[in-house]
């Protein structure tokens, strides 16, 4: 089932498709908060045990060292993208929280903080996966825990006061775009960002369309591998591969930035982004229709 605007309940495990419809042939229909539900979520504190399967020894040492187990407070629990549809995937649903550690009362720290739905080993493949990409030198997130009941992924880039995770208004009839900001270290983001891409290439992990977060401040640009569960080990580390990842990539940052300020306001982004890739990795890239 395809169609360009997805009710709410329809919003588990449905992706956009390259030519802007919806596609939700692997979605759970899910109902939607009651008006207003997320305010009063947001201000419940809730007590979770998270683990650190690998603390006290190396990255490719599991078994080794001493799991440990910590208690956290979550707070001020909001939907990272804006809306229910736009923070959840096929395998859960992703919210920003404040977290307090009972040995600092008062002192709270920004998280982000993802529901994963009860499928398989779903929790378990996304640690794999996280696991792999920081073997590999990908950004992605510094802490990564799992719950104690492995229905909860906690993590933090370690710098994400005063970020904003863009996102977009893809389900809005008519949407309001913001002012785009002006960049000024877009040029190095572009470096570290498609580097991204090459180095993932060199360790055979493919890359969706999905993975990327872009995170803006005031006039700076910046990104995380957030959705490690879109994340895959191949078989092969070739220039098919490298293509295929700065395509996935490209095509994330432009969603990103055309979603929130606006085709027109991100081309001059976008064809830098374009321009870029074609210089450096000798690949041309598809703008698709939205």
């Amino acid at each position: 089932m395809s169609e360009r605007f997805i009710p709410e309940e329809y919003l588990v495990g449905a992706h956009k498709n390259k030519d802007g419809s919806w596609d939700t042939s692997r979605a759970m229909k899910m109902r939607p908060p009651a008006e207003g539900n997320q305010d009063a979520e947001s201000e419940q504190a809730e007590s979770m045990v998270f683990i650190n399967p690998i603390e006290g020894g190396k990255e490719g040492t599991q078994g080794q060292g001493r799991e440990t187990r910590t208690e956290v407070i979550i707070s001020n629990k909001q939907l990272i993208h804006g809306s229910l549809s736009e923070s959840s995937g096929a395998f859960g649903t992703v919210y920003t929280v404040d977290v307090t550690l009972p040995a600092h009362a008062g002192k709270k720290y920004k998280f982000v903080l993802k529901e994963m739905l009860d499928i398989g080993d779903n929790t378990e493949n996304a640690l794999s996966n996280h696991r792999a990409a920081k073997k590999a030198g990908l950004k992605v997130w510094k802490t990564y825990r799992i719950s104690e009941d492995k229905h909860n992924i906690l993590m933090s880039t370690g710098q994400l006061e005063g970020w904003e995770v863009l996102h977009g208004n893809i389900l809005d009839e008519e949407p309001v775009y913001k002012p785009i900001p002006e960049f000024t270290n877009f040029e190095l983001f572009l470096t570290d960002y498609y580097a991204q891409a090459l180095k993932a290439t060199q360790n055979s992990i493919n890359i969706n369309a999905d993975v990327p977060f872009i995170m803006v401040r005031e006039d700076e640009i910046d990104f995380v591998l957030g959705d490690v569960d879109q994340l895959e080990v191949v078989a092969t580390q070739n220039k098919t591969l490298l293509a295929k990842n700065l395509q996935s990539m490209h095509f994330s940052l432009r969603s990103h930035l055309e979603n929130v300020y606006g085709a027109t306001a991100s081309g001059r982004y976008i064809d830098s982004s374009r321009d870029y890739i074609k210089s450096i990795y000798g690949v041309e890239v598809v703008d698709y229709s939205e």
